[in-house]
């Protein structure tokens, strides 16, 4: 692969869909599960775990939402791709430009790592957001999964805490995409 082995993955991932039984929604499975890389772990972790430490969860979670809800420039798939093209969590804090399933698959791994609390996304038509199961009663929009209580989070309704919906999505009618 040479010296473009990074963008010739980039490709790769651009033109195979990772469909699971021709469900589309198994995609982002496929990228939330990829864990991030040892470097980019090693640049983002420690001042992020620094920016938590000794916080709530709430206020932890907060700061992850809006860290992911402020540090990169949104714009739309058609717009910068031409279509439809998820992204890894790496290739979210690579591209300058990013959206709603890859946010959603950033913060994932944001709560996973750096809270070790559990994480579903979300998707509502045209739209995938995230749902975390806190260990603490925090008040909010949420959705029962297997019987436990995931908060609503979501990283593009910018400037919304955990908890809140974005207006137009309905939370009945989400489909809940299980994460390890």
């Amino acid at each position: 692969m040479g010296n473009n082995s990074f963008a010739n993955c980039v490709f790769v991932t651009f033109c195979r869909p990772f469909y699971i039984n021709n469900d589309a929604t198994t995609k982002w499975t496929f990228y939330a599960n990829t864990p991030l890389s040892q470097s980019v772990r090693g640049t983002l972790y420690p001042a992020l775990r620094k920016a938590i430490q000794d916080k709530s969860e709430q206020e932890a979670a907060n700061m992850l939402i809006n860290f992911v809800q402020t540090a990169f420039e949104y714009d739309y798939d058609d717009k910068i791709w031409g279509g439809d093209r998820p992204f890894f969590a790496d290739e979210t804090v690579y591209y300058p430009f990013s959206d709603c399933e890859d946010r959603a698959i950033l913060f994932s791994h944001l709560v996973r790592d750096l809270m070790n609390l559990k994480v579903v996304l979300l998707y509502y038509p045209g739209h995938l957001a995230t749902a975390v199961q806190f260990k603490e009663t925090i008040p909010g929009d949420y959705l029962p999964v297997n019987k436990k209580r995931y908060l609503v989070c979501d990283p593009t309704y910018i400037g919304a805490n955990i908890g809140r919906t974005m207006p137009g999505m309905d939370n009945g009618k989400a489909t809940v995409i299980l994460l390890d």
